[in-house]
């Protein structure tokens, strides 16, 4: 059996003064760096947004999470999680879980061995920030597990117990407490470095065996004992943890336990493994170890360079844009939705919805529809033949140009696929407003009113329905009010052109049911009924015909062999015409070869509707679209 002082290392014996000031400078640096990459680059309030779970207060959500493995984990997680809608809290609180997790691995660690471990306890760390770069994964679950079952090692490798059976009977009496609370991935990380400890650390291969078998045997006596689904449970813990750098973590803690374990075992073969690494040292000048034997102090800062290039390299910038763009709309923020579209390069219909949306409200619409991303075959209302991923988008665009029975509708689709989301919640209810079902308000709001960060908004609209059933007050209610339609259409394929001329009739003044129809009509290249509809702009305060469609005014008329056009008082812009006329100068030069013209007339006319015209798409504002498109 392995005498003590071969297993517990003691603290600090292993480092000189010099690596001491290294290592407590390079926690500085990373805790600096971790807390702005965070704050500034991810944003947790995005990663609150792609996949931060509900939480609410009260006895009944929680009862939720009492009955499963692993449940007070999650609902935990889901608690924390929350703080992320703060971006400055979020950040600070997983920068406090990333140093907690590197603590714990360097206690642990310096239990395994007495060899210097220099930098290996920010590994888990560095993959924790790689993890938070991908978003959509539930990041706080995964650091409450880890924790918890590193925490549970830690004090199980500590305990001064000798007798093999003492020690397995205690391994016996942690295991189902750990996998009630933390369920399937912690409870397998605590077994299999329970295991690896006892028989490669202390060679107690007998004693290894049994913490294996008490593994193996404790989810099934739980399962049988609780009525649970065994096979479910496992499976749900491996769908929840899809991203390599959550099973790089889980793989760390066992891969480097062995790790240290061979250390050890170099370090008691004498003078043979003392040549090894003298050998494997000199490989690189830069690698020598200092007199002592260990690693020069300025080694301490390689993982954290390392940290910083892979960080950046790995972001998810095309994520964050898609995310930025649906995070700004919830928020009403158009002008940050339009900023951000640009960088969005997929064609992804949630995102396009918002861009249209955020196009209205600022008053660009009709003149740079199409200086953002355009493609033929998506409808600018989609129904659920697209998918269920944009319903609460395009709920959001029913419910303010009219259509709030549809609107309804969508908005339980996304009720039903996201989970009672704050935004979710308070559109339903603003809906029931909007029809006249006060009490149903009520209901959505007092769910509202339990989660964090929304008790307050949710307790003042539940006052003011008190003495404004109708929310008459409420400046978005009274705007959409005026434009609902009295007909229902019930059909899930929401023909565009129909539910807007319907808005049409029924408020002749609904300008975003006007603008909408117009682009509907550019998207779709029926540019006859642009003609039709252009005298509607005297229905609106328009001073001049919009930019687009003066480019289709212009196109119909050359298509048409110079037709004339009614335009109601209002002339084209002179510069609009000459601009048409070098369009035409350019696409002359590239009759019967358009594709070979097309990157040169993205590169002068991209954001016309012209190119959309020819191409059937636009390409946004992206340069790098453009130079894509040259190649």
């Amino acid at each position: 059996m392995a005498r003590k002082s071969q297993v517990h290392g003691s603290p600090g014996s292993a480092e000189n003064p010099r690596a001491r000031q290294a290592s407590r400078f390079l926690a500085v640096a990373v805790f600096i760096f971790f807390y702005f990459y965070v704050w500034l680059q991810i944003d947790p309030a995005l990663q609150y947004h792609a996949a931060g779970p509900v939480f609410f207060f009260g006895v009944g959500f929680l009862k939720e999470f009492v009955m499963q493995a692993g449940g007070l984990v999650e609902y935990g997680a889901a608690f924390l999680a929350q703080c992320n809608q703060v971006s400055w809290l979020g950040a600070l609180l997983l920068t406090a879980g990333a140093f907690s997790m590197a603590w714990v691995t360097r206690r642990f660690l310096r239990r395994t061995t007495d060899a210097p471990i220099q930098s290996a306890h920010w590994v888990p760390a560095f993959f924790l920030l790689l993890l938070l770069n991908q978003y959509g994964h539930p990041s706080w679950r995964t650091i409450l597990g880890l924790l918890l079952s590193l925490c549970f090692v830690l004090g199980y490798v500590s305990l001064p117990l000798q007798s093999g059976w003492l020690r397995l009977t205690v391994f016996g009496a942690l295991s189902p407490l750990l996998y009630y609370v933390a369920g399937t991935g912690s409870f397998l990380l605590w077994t299999g470095l329970g295991a690896i400890f006892e028989s490669v650390i202390c060679r107690r291969r007998l004693l290894g065996a049994g913490c294996l078998i008490l593994g193996g045997a404790v989810p099934g006596v739980v399962s049988v004992l609780f009525d649970t689904n065994l096979a479910g449970e496992i499976k749900r813990w491996i769908l929840g943890e899809p991203n390599w750098p959550a099973v790089a973590l889980y793989l760390f803690f066992p891969l480097a336990t062995l790790a240290v374990a061979g250390l050890r075992r170099l370090n008691m073969a004498g003078q043979g493994a003392a040549r090894f690494k003298s050998r494997a040292y000199a490989v690189a000048w830069w690698l020598r170890p200092d007199r002592s034997g260990r690693l020069k102090p300025y080694w301490h800062a390689a993982p954290f360079v390392l940290t910083v290039a892979l960080a950046f390299l790995t972001f998810d910038a095309d994520r964050k844009a898609l995310l930025q763009v649906d995070y700004f709309a919830s928020q009403g923020k158009w002008d940050q939705v339009l900023q951000a579209a640009p960088q969005v390069r997929v064609d992804n219909v949630s995102a396009h919805l918002q861009v249209n949306r955020a196009l209205f409200h600022s008053g660009r619409m009709a003149s740079e529809l199409f200086a953002f991303r355009q493609w033929q075959g998506l409808e600018l209302l989609p129904g659920l033949e697209k998918g269920l991923d944009h319903c609460r988008a395009v709920s959001g665009t029913l419910l303010e140009l009219g259509q709030v029975n549809l609107a309804e509708h969508f908005a339980h689709e996304a009720l039903e696929r996201e989970g009672d989301r704050p935004a979710i919640l308070l559109e339903l209810a603003r809906i029931n407003v909007l029809k006249n079902r006060p009490q149903a308000a009520r209901v959505f709001l007092n769910v509202l009113r339990k989660a964090p960060f929304h008790r307050e908004q949710a307790g003042r609209r539940l006052r003011e329905l008190e003495t404004d059933p109708r929310w008459q007050q409420q400046e978005e209610i009274a705007r959409i009010r005026p434009l609902m339609v009295s007909v229902d259409y019930d059909d899930s394929r929401m023909p565009t052109e129909l539910l807007l001329d319907q808005l049409l009739q029924a408020n002749r003044r609904n300008r975003m049911a006007f603008e909408y129809l117009m682009a509907h009509f550019l998207l779709t290249f029926q540019l006859d009924k642009v003609v039709e509809n252009i005298g509607r702009l005297n229905d609106f305060d328009y001073r001049a015909i919009p930019r687009h469609y003066e480019e289709a005014l212009l196109l119909h008329q050359r298509l048409k062999g110079g037709q004339k056009i009614d335009l109601r008082g209002r002339p084209i812009d002179l510069r609009t015409e000459q601009e048409f006329e070098q369009f035409q100068a350019q696409t002359d030069r590239f009759q019967g070869r358009l594709e070979e013209g097309r990157a040169v007339l993205a590169r002068d006319f991209g954001q016309t509707y012209w190119f959309y015209f020819i191409y059937a798409q636009t390409l946004g504002q992206q340069p790098s679209a453009i130079e894509e498109t040259e190649q």
